[in-house]
């Protein structure tokens, strides 16, 4: 049988860019199909697939999901991959191949009928790319089943430990509206900047707000992350247009993080007209829409098994200062987790790498938690 390291070396040299992950998913239906016996079934939806119980909560067992994505940012510099000793260097080892390869070899090695819990494996799509074509939320609407589940471990890395709930995301399309003219004659026309530049600078200065939920601390965040001006070098731009990421922490509801979103932005306006007796600053109009949003994770203390793998594990926790998909099981109830391997610092850098005794080492702690009695105390068989 392969080991853990080739399976994670194979995936990280089959490319999966976003939007390109049939090739994956062949490959992965391929290895998984022979599962798909007896109790077990293997299900595609697209390019996601699903290996799970034939029949869901006949065994009387919880059920616990095991998801990750098979997708990953574009190669650029972190092409093409190479292992130096015990390090794996490559397009997505971190996020997330290397919980993809964990998934795999739990999947194939232990007994589906055996351990407290049954299991799930959602192998799914297009995570890296815009939130509408996530196919997670397609899958967890299809499957019914899924959405009963009394826990989810999302194996995002998190360098071994938990890290739990994640922070909310929306962005803010901000744009300042002047009127262009040429470069040479600045007089004639009205530079966006008079307006923005007062504004950016208060962006700036908002402070970090941190947040302390089930003893771990989420560090609200607002970024400027994208600024655009300009037609040519020789023409005043007639507008300004301003990306602003809110990151903010699961104690904001997702309809109380946009209206305090709206009210770090500034007050929608119409541009005055040419003449018009106010100040430059003033004459700017500025418009704002909410273009993305995607809901924080909640962290569920009350839930049994989410309560039950704090405890079992005596893992270290933190916060999820970045978005995951444990905001999408929680949306739909199921109480999540991040537990992965790997730095989730490396994310998406040109040097992501992976230690692979990292890889090895979740494998068994996650496999030790699954085939555990279970908060009952007793396994069943």
């Amino acid at each position: 049988m392969t080991n853990i390291r080739e399976t994670l070396v194979r995936l990280v040299s089959t490319e999966s860019v976003t939007g390109q992950e049939t090739r994956i998913a062949d490959e992965l239906e391929s290895r998984l199909r022979p599962l798909s016996t007896g109790s077990q079934s293997l299900i595609r939806i697209g390019d996601s697939l699903i290996l799970g119980p034939v029949t869901p909560g006949a065994s009387g067992r919880p059920l616990v999901v095991l998801a990750g994505h098979l997708d990953t940012v574009p190669l650029g510099d972190a092409w093409p991959p190479r292992v130096d000793g015990e390090i794996l260097h490559g397009r997505g080892v971190v996020d997330m191949k290397a919980g993809v390869a964990t998934m795999i070899h739990l999947a194939e090695e232990l007994d589906p009928d055996a351990g407290f819990c049954e299991r799930a494996f959602v192998f799914y799509t297009g995570e890296e790319g815009p939130a509408e074509g996530n196919s997670l939320g397609p899958v967890l609407e299809s499957l019914a089943w899924l959405r009963k589940a009394e826990l989810a471990i999302l194996l995002e890395p998190t360098s071994g430990g938990l890290e739990l709930g994640c922070k909310g995301t929306l962005h803010c399309r901000v744009v300042f509206t002047g009127r262009a003219c040429h470069s040479a004659r600045p007089w004639t026309g009205l530079h966006p900047f008079e307006a923005a530049l007062p504004w950016l600078e208060a962006v700036r200065r908002i402070p970090e707000r941190p947040v302390e939920i089930a003893g771990v601390v989420f560090r609200e965040a607002v970024v400027v992350t994208k600024i655009h001006a300009g037609e040519a070098r020789n023409v005043s731009p007639g507008s300004l247009e301003v990306n602003l990421n809110v990151r903010y922490a699961p104690d904001r509801t997702p309809e109380e993080a946009e209206r305090w979103a709206r009210s770090l932005c500034p007050t929608p306006r119409p541009a005055s007209p040419e003449g018009a007796a106010v100040s430059p600053e003033d004459a700017v109009g500025a418009s704002v829409e909410i273009v993305d949003h995607a809901g924080p994770g909640l962290v569920d203390l009350s839930a049994p098994l989410f309560r039950y793998l704090l405890d079992a594990t005596g893992l270290p926790r933190e916060a999820k200062q970045g978005w995951t998909d444990v905001a999408r099981f929680g949306a739909f109830g199921v109480p999540a987790v991040n537990w992965g391997a790997g730095d989730p610092l490396l994310c998406h850098r040109a040097d992501e790498r992976l230690d692979l005794r990292e890889v090895e080492a979740l494998r068994r702690a996650v496999g030790d938690f699954l085939m555990s009695a279970g908060p009952a105390g007793k396994e069943s068989t």
